[in-house]
């Protein structure tokens, strides 16, 4: 199955939680970086599916998946992953909250929260989630 987004979706800005992965791409375990990528993904769908605000959970938002070089925590470059999510929350829900960030800072590897257009950035469309579930 293959997600249908509109341009408006496409075109959207959101938040980008950027993951420094030089820690896993060293790592003699070769599906290390699968695994921490998927469990910070699985994550942010179970922040999205426990939230008690109606217009979060009835969305829609767009969670997308970019690997590429990224400045670290010391301005050294590094192989990162970046999960953004579309559009901004604010958008949705006239706040400035932010649901996940709390959840990115258990994750080794976490450097920073900034904004992002992920078209721009080079990102793929992982799911939608919309009216409390995830779509593909």
């Amino acid at each position: 199955m293959q997600l249908e987004l509109s341009e408006e979706m496409l075109k959207a800005n959101g938040w980008a939680y950027q993951f420094d992965l030089s820690h896993l791409v060293d790592s003699k375990d070769e599906n290390a970086v699968n695994e921490h990528i998927q469990n910070i993904y699985l994550s942010v769908i179970e922040v999205f599916s426990r939230q008690r605000s109606k217009k979060i959970k009835k969305g829609p938002f767009i969670i997308w998946n970019c690997l590429k070089r990224l400045i670290g925590d010391h301005n050294q470059s590094t192989d990162g992953y970046v999960l953004i999510v579309t559009p901004f929350y604010h958008e949705i829900t006239g706040r400035d909250a932010d649901p996940i960030v709390e959840i990115m800072w258990q994750y080794k590897g976490y450097i920073r929260a900034s904004s992002a257009n992920p078209l721009l950035e080079g990102a793929v469309p992982a799911c939608l989630f919309q009216d409390g579930k995830r779509i593909l």
